[in-house]
């Protein structure tokens, strides 16, 4: 794999929230979103979504910051305001620390 295009992140933060219908949840440094029925869903929904992009952005020989920007400071500020849920040691080549909160 070449790590220019399929970099390592070493820290990325999600937000989730209740939105009338469904929890959703937003990733910060990319504005990626999944949704579900619980907190565990949107959790995983956002999480096939965001591998699914390094994919496709591997296969295109392209980086994910030139296509999918970060998300709005209202979701920054959202994710301070919440409580931590989980911070997530993965054991894959996408992501090192998946921090995630959940607003009250």
């Amino acid at each position: 794999m070449d790590p220019l295009y399929y970099p390592r992140y070493d820290h990325v933060r999600v937000v989730i929230f209740w939105d009338e219908v469904a929890w959703v949840a937003i990733g910060l440094e990319f504005h990626i979103c999944g949704q579900g029925d619980n907190v565990d869903a949107a959790l995983s929904d956002w999480r096939r979504t965001f591998d699914g992009e390094i994919r496709l952005r591997e296969q295109f020989k392209e980086a994910m910051e030139d296509h999918i920007m970060k998300a709005p400071d209202t979701y920054w500020e959202r994710f301070e305001a919440s409580r931590e849920y989980q911070t997530l040691l993965c054991e894959d080549e996408n992501v090192r620390t998946l921090e995630v909160r959940v607003e009250p």
